[in-house]
């Protein structure tokens, strides 16, 4: 089998380290993999082609029309059984060359559905309903997909995001209020992330004693603005901003909690990754985290609704350390059953399935 993915960027993001996963399990199985792309000489790029994957730069010239040509041509030349859009923003020139070439299309749902549809306008209809069928990376962002856009018809499912469990070396941890905690944040440093609403928690916390050290991993717009929050509250001394790194592992052993205040997600890598590490979980209740980490009486991780839940709970947490080993343990054990590498190969494979495209 044949595949182009088409990707609109390869920086360090979670649906960038999804993308090189899936093609690196495909390479795996003998499929044919290509990647075009519209940015060039990114973290990933590297990565995907050390693998033996190619990367081709479609992003030379600017302008959309002239991009899209060329992907059109580079699709005949190549001629795939599926070409795949890996960002929902670039679903349309995988549409378009698909159906002028006669080849299956997919396009993605990366976030939670309503948010692709804010950020596209009037492209993000073309994005869902140009394709052959979808993917989407959760549950509620495939329902929401499907309510945003209004469609009834079109071919829609859901690949989960997957982690090779065997680079984490889950470590239980020991936390007890007398040590102190540490805790950090990963990820951009955009209004999504709402990285300040991590940081007013993390200073709370220290409020109240109990904060060894805060770790903010990741950089963005909003640098500027975590700087000058550190430095009004006189916290340099127990905050640090570490910036962006190509290794969150070494952060995520050392830190005792991982805080997520993002407005709205798919399914995060960072919170698969701490999840894999046995570091515990913090998250503020936004669509679908619940399922990620609460299953009836099975926990695996901490839901918050304000900030005073949130430093409440872990100072419950503090109290019980067998109740922290337990979500933990719990959270390795949900990964290796429905996220891990191992099975995603077959994953994608009823994936395909599902929205119709039937392998040879």
């Amino acid at each position: 089998m044949r595949i182009i993915f088409i990707a609109g960027t390869l920086g360090q993001g979670g649906a960038e380290k999804q993308l090189f996963l899936l093609c690196k399990s495909l390479i795996e199985n003998n499929w044919d993999v290509s990647v075009l792309c519209l940015t060039s000489g990114e973290f990933w790029e590297r990565k995907l082609n050390e693998n033996g994957i190619p990367v081709i730069w479609v992003g030379k010239n600017s302008n959309r029309w002239k991009r899209l040509v060329e992907i059109i041509r580079l699709t005949y030349q190549y001629n795939p059984d599926i070409i795949y859009s890996f960002h929902f923003y670039t679903s349309f020139y995988a549409a378009v060359a698909g159906r002028l070439n006669g080849v299956f299309s997919i396009g993605s749902i990366r976030n939670d559905g309503f948010s692709e549809k804010r950020a596209n306008g009037l492209m993000s209809f073309l994005h869902f309903r140009l394709p052959n069928a979808i993917i989407a990376n959760s549950q509620h962002g495939m329902l929401n997909a499907k309510a945003a856009f209004k469609s009834k018809n079109q071919k829609i499912s859901i690949l989960n995001n997957a982690i090779d469990l065997k680079k984490y070396q889950f470590k239980l941890k020991e936390i007890s209020p007398n040590s102190g905690i540490t805790i950090c944040f990963i990820g951009r440093l955009v209004d999504q992330k709402r990285p300040i609403k991590c940081l007013e928690i993390i200073k709370t916390i220290n409020d109240r004693g109990i904060l060894k050290k805060g770790l903010i991993i990741g950089d963005g717009p909003l640098k500027k603005m975590l700087q000058e929050y550190i430095s009004n509250n006189k916290l340099e001394h127990k905050i640090s901003i570490i910036g962006k790194v190509n290794d969150i592992r070494p952060y995520l052993y050392k830190s005792d909690f991982l805080i997520s205040c993002s407005s709205a997600e798919g399914t995060p890598n960072v919170i698969l990754e701490a999840m894999a590490c046995g570091t515990s979980i913090l998250a503020q209740d936004y669509q679908g985290i619940t399922n990620l980490l609460i299953d009836g009486e099975e926990i695996r991780g901490t839901v918050f609704s304000s900030r005073t839940h949130a430093v409440e709970s872990v100072m419950k947490l503090l109290k019980s350390p067998n109740l922290t080993r337990q979500y933990s343990e719990n959270a390795r054990n949900f990964l290796e059953k429905y996220f891990s590498t191992n099975i995603l190969y077959l994953n994608f494979q009823t994936t395909l399935k599902e929205i119709g495209f039937a392998l040879k």
